[in-house]
């Protein structure tokens, strides 16, 4: 309950605050084309009545998300997996590369629809420095 608390609290706070509203405008960047990004980082009053409308349609694209169970969380990456070539991790075990280098700890794995329960599970991710050196992605 408190990640949609807070996922309301700062949808209704980007029409006052730039960094919520510069929040909400990245989620839409690429239906918007990053204008409103673009507008906000110039430094453009918030109050600016085609920046308000926007603002105003986001906000109620994303309040009716919120309705149909869509929760924004923090710290999310769409990741393409492999299976282990170094044959090093154990069942339920995961190495996580990210740009800013290896990630350990307990990680949930959501594969897409997400309509049976073998489509989410939670893993530990292990770092491997081998995994690191021979990783090739983008």
């Amino acid at each position: 309950m408190e990640l949609l608390h807070n996922a309301i609290e700062g949808v209704k706070n980007a029409r006052y605050d730039f960094r919520h509203a510069l929040k909400l405008a990245s989620g839409y960047a690429n239906m918007e084309d990053s204008m409103l990004e673009r507008m906000i980082h110039s430094g453009i009053p918030l109050e600016e009545p085609y920046l308000l409308s926007r603002l105003n349609f986001m906000a109620k694209q994303e309040m009716k998300g919120f309705k149909e169970g869509k929760l924004p969380i923090d710290e999310c990456y769409y990741l393409m997996g492999t299976a282990d070539p170094t044959g090093t991790l154990k069942p339920n075990e995961v190495c996580v590369i990210l740009d800013s280098g290896q990630y350990s700890g307990e990680v949930l794995v959501f594969k897409p629809p997400g309509l049976h329960f073998g489509d989410i599970h939670v893993l530990t991710a292990r770092q491997i420095s081998s995994l690191e050196e021979n990783f090739v992605g983008y």
